[in-house]
């Protein structure tokens, strides 16, 4: 990592001679129609990327805020190898390619939580979670299943108790923050309503940590989806090795084994064998009343059905090939976050209640400044006091409901 020594003084500025590698990564990097927007807010970009002119230091904070790369990287001649933290699984594969901005940030930004989190659980005496690291894929898959399902709490009809997908999601979340496991979400990149998260590139990650695992979910998949994804990053925390799981509705054979294993324990613990069958004979094998019943997709519903021997190859495969044309038409269910509508309710649903208690607690211990929560929380000055009344108070009235 080499440092550049190409600032410049002109007139009374401060000036940085950006290396072509850094300009190149931006326009590999970005789209047109955000590299519009960038023009917009400096009328000379394209005169800083042919090199007839250069930024002040404070443009180059500000496009380094707006690009969302880090600072320093603006002073390098060479930009450094980025590697992810965990492993990225697309279809049940590793992948090797390149990766979006959004995607590196959203990384960054839940890295930055977790480091915190660690940070502070260890500086106020808790302990590791023993269940982390707990489990192994040479394990017989039911005994993993029944270890998760006894930690959760989580009853075998607990799908069919709920009214609906939401419920379910939610539920769930409940379930798996009260292990001391943070779940974030969002659709978007931090607070930036025009930068979608992709759910054909990523649907969730985990990074796990003995003191602080977190797990991340898309919100602009289906909620089948990030149902089934919240389950199966959180046995990539039983088993202690995090990743990145990325776009496929189902694996593909040859798949790796931890991904199989992370599907198949999933499968169980949302439609368990014993309540399947039962259903399967009541609904007369009706695929669709059967995802409706336990709260996942109707994929979820034929991979069940063909590995208990309910149906056959054939009839597996065209099922499978019917649901996945009908995918790519179905719009409807794909219900996303909308930036309007209450704010405050919004970004409570967005950030992890663990992680905002915990940004609280370190607070009234003086182990943060105000500057530090207003960052972790996203909010500031009295929008800051508003979202931490109505985020307590929420979690009292949760507490009070159950």
């Amino acid at each position: 990592m080499e440092k550049s020594t190409k600032v410049y003084k002109k007139g009374k500025r401060l000036k940085l001679k950006i290396s072509e590698n850094l300009w190149k990564y931006i326009l590999e990097n970005y789209n047109e129609f955000f590299l519009e927007k960038i023009k917009k807010s400096f009328p000379k970009f394209d005169e800083w990327v042919k090199g007839l002119d250069d930024p002040t230091i404070r443009q180059v904070e500000e496009l380094s805020r707006k690009l969302f790369i880090p600072f320093g990287y603006f002073f390098l001649d060479k930009l450094p190898e980025e590697k992810l933290p965990v492993p990225f699984y697309r279809k049940g594969f590793k992948w090797e390619g390149k990766v979006s901005v959004e995607l590196k940030e959203v990384l960054r930004d839940i890295q930055r939580k977790q480091d915190f989190l660690k940070d502070y659980f260890e500086y106020a005496g808790e302990k590791p979670l023993n269940f982390v690291g707990s489990i192994n894929i040479n394990e017989y898959s039911k005994k993993c299943v029944n270890k998760i399902r006894q930690t959760l709490s989580l009853p075998e009809d607990w799908s069919l108790k709920l009214k609906n997908r939401n419920e379910a999601f939610n539920f769930l979340r409940e379930k798996i923050e009260a292990l001391r496991i943070c779940v974030f979400t969002n659709s978007v990149l931090l607070f930036n309503n025009r930068k979608k998260l992709n759910p054909e590139e990523f649907k969730g990650i985990s990074l796990v940590d003995k003191y602080a695992p977190v797990i991340f979910i898309n919100t602009n998949d289906t909620l089948n989806s990030r149902i089934f994804t919240l389950m199966h990053e959180l046995i990539h925390v039983f088993l202690g090795k995090g990743e990145i799981l990325g776009d496929g509705e189902e694996i593909e054979e040859g798949a790796d084994r931890i991904e199989i294993f992370c599907d198949n324990v999933s499968a169980d613990l949302l439609a368990p064998q014993s309540l399947f069958l039962k259903k399967w004979k009541e609904t007369e094998e009706n695929i669709e009343r059967l995802s409706d019943e336990f709260k996942v997709s109707p994929m979820v519903v034929i991979r069940r059905a063909r590995y208990m021997s309910l149906i056959n190859s054939f009839e597996y495969q065209s099922f499978k090939n019917d649901y996945l044309q009908k995918l790519k038409s179905m719009k409807s269910e794909k219900k996303t976050e909308r930036g309007g509508g209450n704010f405050y309710e919004l970004h409570y649903k967005r950030l992890s209640k663990n992680f905002i208690l915990t940004v609280l607690s370190a607070l009234s211990a003086n182990y943060l400044s105000f500057t530090d929560a207003y960052n972790y929380l996203g909010v500031r000055g009295k929008t800051f006091d508003k979202f931490v009344e109505l985020a307590v108070e929420g979690m009292r009235s949760a507490q009070v409901s159950t």
